[in-house]
């Protein structure tokens, strides 16, 4: 499990449907972080790494409610949907009056037949306070 704080509202979650006969929604989760570090390099390395296998993304959104986006349930999809891709965009900035920049955009995607699964308000108050026992939070 890798744990990262992105800048306060920049994660979005968004979600693009096509139905026919068949059909499924493409999921993104973009997240932007500030300056590089070296602890940023290393969660950028380890998404990099996990994407090829496929991701579990588990975030709060601006309403205080947690989610889960790359599971699913197997009755629901026959099999888990995972996160299985991302780009990573840098933007140092150009100009000394660019005030809004150094900032690393990650967005994560995956096609699914359904949305992100809500976490309950007990574990959505455990993943907040930092005590979620299925997340390492080392």
């Amino acid at each position: 499990m890798i744990r990262a704080t992105a800048e306060i509202d920049s994660i979005q979650f968004t979600s693009e449907a096509t139905f026919a006969t068949a059909g499924g929604h493409n999921q993104t989760l973009t997240l932007k972080f500030g300056n590089r570090s070296t602890a940023l390099e290393t969660f950028l390395s380890s998404l990099v790494d996990g994407v090829a296998c496929g991701l579990i993304a588990v975030w709060v959104d601006n309403n205080g409610k947690a989610w889960c986006m790359g599971a699913s349930a197997a009755a629901k999809e026959g099999t888990t949907r995972p996160i299985n891709g991302m780009t990573a965009n840098f933007d140092s900035g150009l100009l000394i009056t660019d005030t809004d920049v150094s900032v690393y955009t990650v967005t994560l995607t995956r096609l699914s037949g359904y949305a992100p699964l809500p976490f309950d308000s007990t574990l959505t108050a455990a993943i907040i306070g930092g005590s979620a026992a299925f997340i390492d939070w080392s």
